[in-house]
């Protein structure tokens, strides 16, 4: 129990140290379950929102997306990080 509310701590810090335009695409991607549509929506090369999201998944060190051609899903620990 300690360990999982340390886990969520932890968690909770990492996601205040975003930045919210990596936090805007991290959201977005997740809404649209998509790399190519989050990229549209927000007027961004798909490789910049990839770049973006592959950068907050270093700081975090989590990943937080399944990634397939289908498109992208949350992960778990993705999931904790959005409202």
């Amino acid at each position: 129990m300690l360990e999982q509310l340390v886990h969520k701590l932890h968690l909770n810090v990492q996601y205040l140290q975003l930045h919210y335009f990596d936090y805007n695409i991290f959201a977005t991607v997740a809404e649209e379950e998509s790399f190519i549509r989050a990229a549209e929506k927000l007027c961004l090369s798909p490789p910049a929102v990839s770049h973006a999201v592959a950068k907050m998944e270093r700081e975090c060190g989590l990943k937080l997306f399944y990634r397939d051609r289908k498109g992208a899903e949350l992960t778990p620990d993705g999931k904790k990080l959005l409202p």
